[in-house]
């Protein structure tokens, strides 16, 4: 549930990987505790970007970015990752360990917790996706949607505030991607997800940013959001499937409880 704090603050940041192009410039954005959040847009329109922003994996040209009151800057670097749990659009590139209990204990070990609370840590996050069942497993001999839960467990294992989610649904199957839609919904963090699948913003998200060319085009509802044709016409969207009246769903219209529970 949405709380009044900010967690995540953009002031006036541009950003571009070289001095003659900026790909966002004067950014000013706000994320409040306990919301879900859905940055969507075309290929090349900034959303991965954002996110790295946040974690630090890049720094701005101009403006300041905080997470949960810190400067992402140099001297709060360590302090801001404690507070964000990232996820990779390709989970292959996260799970890298022979099992999965080792994926998840990864950080946990590196921060020289002892072998006791690291036991501990994992089997939480573990159970917080629902897939203790795998600890033993190797990581590379899961299913897509295996893979995702466990990366968002090596996430949670840290105990972040935030939750950063790269294209999370891409590559799995309609039944991973419900699992995935009812983990996720479940989870208090703070959710920041960068997505193409506009049915799951829609299933999912308090709040969608539309992004174009580096630009904030949209910030609403997904209910204002999707009711907004022109916006999502010159940003190269489309409507969610369901909202269109696809014939082969039957669940236009219900509410998302009732579809993910």
């Amino acid at each position: 549930m949405m709380n009044k704090e900010v967690i995540v603050e953009f002031k006036e940041v541009s950003f571009g990987y070289d001095t003659t192009k900026m790909i966002f410039k004067d950014i000013d954005l706000k994320i409040y505790g306990g919301e879900t959040i859905a940055i969507v847009g075309a290929n090349g329109a900034g959303k991965s970007t954002l996110l790295k922003l946040i974690t630090g994996l890049v720094r701005p040209a101009k403006g300041i970015v905080y997470v949960d009151g810190y400067k992402v800057n140099n001297k709060n670097i360590r302090k801001v990752r404690k507070k964000v749990g990232y996820t990779f659009q390709d989970a292959d590139n996260q799970l890298f360990m022979p099992t999965v209990y080792e994926d998840v204990a990864f950080s946990a070990k590196q921060e020289g917790k002892s072998n006791e609370e690291v036991s501990i840590i994992v089997n939480k996050a573990l159970e917080q996706v629902d897939a203790l069942h795998l600890i033993e497993k190797p990581s590379y001999n899961l299913s897509g949607g295996e893979k995702r839960a466990i990366t968002i467990a090596t996430a949670l294992a840290s105990n972040p505030n935030v939750l950063i989610l790269d294209e999370p649904s891409v590559g799995l199957d309609p039944r991973a991607r419900r699992n995935l839609i009812r983990l996720l919904f479940n989870l208090k963090e703070t959710k920041i997800i960068a997505t193409h699948d506009m049915d799951l913003a829609l299933d999912l998200c308090d709040r969608i940013i539309v992004m174009y060319n580096g630009e904030i085009q949209g910030d609403d509802t997904p209910t204002e959001i999707f009711k907004d044709k022109e916006l999502l016409c010159n940003n190269h969207l489309e409507l969610p499937l369901r909202m269109q009246g696809c014939p082969i769903c039957s669940r236009k219209g219900e509410q998302v409880e009732s579809i993910i529970l």
